[in-house]
């Protein structure tokens, strides 16, 4: 699973959007505005403009506040179990990325103002303000490591519809762009921009998220995306003399499959009142967090009493002990539509065509702007090597003109042979990139 690692100056995005839309010639671009020879854009292409509103951050790094540890962490549970809830996905595997949902929110929570802003500030970064929230956000996406054996790469994107009613503020695409190295696109809003809108994507997910846009419909002036690869070795991979042939899984509806367990001794044991699980590390600076209910538990009850004090507290308080473990390798993919998920997490006014207020992402002021849909698709495949894992987020903006170990101890022993939750987390932080279910599994 090894891959060159990505470089990830201010500017890089840049050279990349060229090349993406020099490559559209048969379905999106004719012909890409060249700057240096100083050609003027025609109807219907995919102007890059990036280089315009990509500037220098201005927020310092440092650690992230413990008040967004916790709102992050509360989101990401939260997150989960709505949206298992909402798309009635129980006894079917589910994964989202709450980093990924959570930039592409931001980007639009920063055009917000008034009851649609509080209740956005308030469901993605608790009691902090939404300015608060962003430096954190900032923050913690710049310091995630990134290393040739473990890497995490987050892109950012605006698109916005060309020759429209709407022209952006530029406060709102200059902002987006400085913090958070947001690409910016004018486009047709036609089936050419949706193959671009993919393949920017499928580019930015190192190919784990391949079509995540089916049709822009009428009235969508605007989207705000977010794409994100995970690419990592396990510290110690699995030997083939390690790897269980034809074990016997127990999906979440009783039904038995026959799976290849991955049988390891790690060092960090989980341990609370409803659950048992472990850690095991990637080469650099992230864990596999796998947490396993207690016999009579169902991975449904288990997924909605889960909070994020909870899921910290099992972080925080691992045990340096011998546990011996067993994993199946996996792999899943899920797609979600997110609003009612997020409006039952407490951000309804957003998605409301009469009571939504975005006063900061367009300029005219005169017509109803508001979030159409949330579109969020992941990708993950564990192996004996590692794990590989991707995820994108679309925020789709609709304006008027569309309808809407001690010697003494035993040795711990957690086998992931039933249904278990499972979280790729910054070792630093302990907050998860990733968080989802194992319900079926094998053939």
């Amino acid at each position: 699973m090894k891959k060159e690692k990505r470089k990830k100056e201010i500017f890089g995005a840049v050279a990349a959007g060229m090349c993406l839309a020099a490559c559209l010639t048969g379905c999106a671009v004719t012909k890409q505005e060249d700057d240096n020879h100083g050609e003027s854009k025609k109807s219907g292409e995919t102007q890059n403009l990036s280089v315009q509103y990509q500037k220098e951050k201005t927020v310092a790094k440092g650690e992230v506040s413990d008040a967004f540890r916790a709102a992050y962490a509360d989101f990401s549970v939260n997150l989960l179990r709505e949206s298992r809830a909402m798309a009635d996905a129980e006894g079917k595997n589910t994964m989202v990325s709450p980093l990924s949902v959570m930039t592409a929110l931001e980007m639009s929570r920063y055009g917000a103002d008034g009851d649609t802003g509080k209740q956005m500030e308030q469901v993605l970064y608790g009691g902090m303000s939404g300015e608060e929230g962003r430096t954190d956000l900032m923050r913690f996406t710049d310091g995630l490591p990134d290393e040739k054996d473990a890497s995490y790469i987050g892109a950012n994107s605006i698109w916005f519809r060309e020759a429209a009613d709407r022209t952006p503020k530029q406060d709102f695409l200059e902002s987006n762009g400085a913090d958070l190295d947001a690409d910016i696109f004018e486009a047709s809003f036609g089936n050419d921009t949706v193959d671009a809108i993919n393949q920017w994507v499928e580019k930015k997910t190192d190919g784990n998220v391949k079509k995540i846009l089916d049709e822009i419909p009428e009235g969508a002036d605007m989207y705000l995306i977010n794409a994100s690869s995970f690419d990592a070795e396990w510290e110690n991979e699995y030997e083939e003399s390690d790897i269980l042939k034809d074990r016997e899984f127990t999906c979440a509806d009783g039904t038995k499959k026959n799976v290849d367990l991955m049988e390891a001794t790690e060092r960090e044991y989980l341990c609370g009142e409803k659950e048992t699980g472990f850690r095991k590390a990637y080469k650099e600076g992230y864990s596999f967090v796998a947490l396993l209910p207690n016999e009579g538990i169902g991975i449904n009850d288990y997924v909605n009493q889960l909070d994020g004090a909870a899921f910290l507290k099992l972080m925080e308080e691992a045990q340096e002990e011998t546990v011996y473990t067993m994993l199946p390798a996996f792999e899943s993919e899920t797609g979600f539509e997110l609003s009612d998920t997020l409006k039952a997490l407490g951000m309804p006014l957003a998605f409301d065509k009469d009571q939504a207020e975005f006063p900061g992402i367009f300029e005219e002021s005169d017509v109803p702007v508001w979030i159409g849909r949330v579109l969020h698709k992941t990708h993950i495949c564990v192996d004996a090597h590692g794990t590989k894992a991707g995820a994108a987020t679309v925020v789709e903006i609709m304006t008027e003109s569309a309808a809407p170990q001690d010697p003494d101890e035993e040795p711990k022993e957690v086998y992931l042979d039933r249904p278990f939750v499972y979280a790729i987390v910054e070792d630093d932080t302990n907050l998860p990139v990733f968080i989802g279910t194992v319900e079926d599994i094998g053939k």
